[in-house]
């Protein structure tokens, strides 16, 4: 039998019309101001535990510019008696178009497991600014690294082209060589910038969280995109306010 739910949210946006279709528990509260259009997606279940399935899928075209944010953190949690993941997938796709997506950090409780997935396509006349943080668990109760395994795959096109494909997996247990500096950190960043006008927004915050003590690392892809990486000890700077 089937554990969990199984939420899917579409939204497509050309100019300035927009078109959503979602199923529960993911709800979708999509605003327009004088600051332009925003998108605030919640779980209204409360968590994404062992066993959901959600599916978000974004196309922008036309000249469409959007700020997308959670409006509460997503707590992963545990089913007891389930060793299946909370699975999470997102596509976008940008044509001609303009996109701040904001991920607010994934809070991965204790015994938790969590795939994310995320899949990017872009034209070359679009701006993107991506940002990914997520918590090693409930800091504000002392827990952290206790969550059974995190893994997250990334993927970025550009003009139908590969640009970026990763793919990492931690574990409380085990850790790659190469990712053990996370075992010190509360929080990480993974972030993206697409464009002209992105990149030097990105860099402009890199600078900021840098001056607050975030250890960052940071490259060039191109000449138009620029990846970037944060670790934060203290579990304090990768925080709402900071964004």
């Amino acid at each position: 039998m089937a554990l969990g739910f199984h939420g899917k949210l579409d939204l497509q946006m050309s100019g300035d019309t927009w078109r959503i279709q979602q199923v529960p528990p993911l709800y979708l509260n999509f605003l327009t101001s004088a600051d332009g259009q925003r998108a605030m997606l919640t779980d209204q279940s409360g968590a994404l535990r062992s066993g959901d399935s959600h599916t978000i899928t974004l196309g922008m075209q036309n000249g469409a510019k959007l700020l997308w944010q959670g409006v509460q953190s997503t707590l992963v949690g545990r089913v007891y008696g389930s060793s299946e993941p909370a699975r999470l997938t997102t596509s976008i796709c940008l044509r001609e178009s303009e996109l701040n997506f904001i991920n607010v950090p994934a809070i991965l409780f204790a015994h938790s497991r969590l795939e994310q997935t995320t899949i990017i396509d872009i034209d070359t006349t679009s701006e993107l600014l991506f940002w990914d943080v997520t918590a090693a668990g409930r800091l504000a109760r002392g827990e952290a690294w206790h969550f059974e395994s995190y893994a997250n795959e990334f993927s970025l096109k550009v003009a139908g082209e590969p640009l970026l494909h990763e793919r990492m997996i931690l574990s409380k247990n085990e850790l790659p060589k190469s990712t053990a500096g996370f075992a010190a950190a509360k929080l990480w960043l993974s972030a993206i910038a697409y464009g002209k006008k992105s990149v030097a927004r990105l860099m402009k915050k890199i600078e900021h969280l840098e001056a607050l003590g975030l250890q960052t690392s940071y490259g060039y892809l191109s000449p138009e995109c620029l990846a970037a990486k944060g670790l934060d000890a203290a579990g304090t700077i990768l925080t709402r306010k900071n964004f």
